[in-house]
């Protein structure tokens, strides 16, 4: 997903394989959920250090505030008006990503990040059915093998976290 292929010539007397198939070119944009990835996991790390010494509403708060903050930068250059009827649907996606945020804040307060988690490879799954059901999106065999890997590799280092566990009692 880093390179996007566009369609070459191939010579059947001279192929080399796919490299003659096509040509890949690095796309910049394809960098972006790797880096959400990233921001996500320092996220987690970062508010699990934070509930040993701050409460969960104080959590709730500086995340509420540095998004507001970022948020405010950037939107004179991307803002556009919000339709009448689209502000019932913004009311509830600001009312369910303050209940999310939460809830994971009290999850790092209880438990250490490495055991959540595996919980996360559920954006995988629920952004695939809301994908396909609202926005009329297709799964294709691509997608699902790699969620597949990323699922049972999470529930592999979780089995395997167990077992450790298990030997050293």
């Amino acid at each position: 997903f880093f390179f996007h292929a566009e369609p070459g010539i191939r010579d059947a007397q001279e192929s080399r394989g796919l490299g003659d198939v096509y040509k890949r070119q690095f796309q910049m944009h394809s960098i972006i959920p790797f880096i959400g990835a990233v921001l996500f996991a320092l996220y987690g790390v970062l508010t699990r250090m934070a509930s040993f010494s701050d409460s969960s509403y104080t959590s709730l708060i500086w995340t509420g505030l540095i998004g507001a903050f970022f948020s405010t930068l950037i939107a004179p250059f991307y803002i556009i008006p919000i339709e009448k009827s689209d502000i019932f649907w913004m009311l509830i996606l600001c009312i369910l990503g303050i209940v999310g945020h939460f809830v994971l804040i009290k999850a790092f307060e209880f438990a250490e990040a490495a055991v959540i988690q595996p919980f996360a490879y559920f954006h995988l799954v629920f952004a695939g059915i809301i994908g396909v059901l609202i926005f009329n999106e297709s799964i294709t065999w691509p997608i699902i093998l790699g969620s597949s890997i990323v699922i049972f590799a999470g529930i592999f280092s979780y089995l395997l976290d167990n077992i450790a566990k298990n030997l050293k009692n």
